[in-house]
C-alpha cells in the first residue's frame, strides 16, 4: 500500500496481509482490525493471501514487508 510506497498522506489507511496460525474466520479478521485501528488512529484494511484479487495479487506480493 502507500505507506510501503512512502506515498501515505493524512487520509491513508493501513492495508495489512495476515496469516494466522490457527484456523480463523471472519469474526477473527474483523476483530484484529478493529483491534489495529483502536491502537493505531487509522483505518485498517486486513486480508489473507487468499482473498487477494488476481488482479492486485502479483504488485501486493512483491511489494509486501513482512513482519
Amino acid at each position: 500500500g502507500s505507506f510501503v510506497r512512502s506515498e501515505q498522506n493524512s487520509a491513508s489507511d493501513i492495508d495489512l496481509v495476515v496469516e494466522f496460525e490457527e484456523k480463523a474466520d471472519l469474526y477473527d479478521l474483523v476483530a484484529l482490525g478493529q483491534f489495529l485501528e483502536e491502537r493505531l488512529g487509522r483505518k485498517v484494511d486486513l486480508g489473507t493471501k487468499g482473498s487477494l484479487r488476481k488482479e492486485i495479487r502479483g504488485q501486493v506480493l512483491k511489494e509486501m514487508i513482512s513482519i
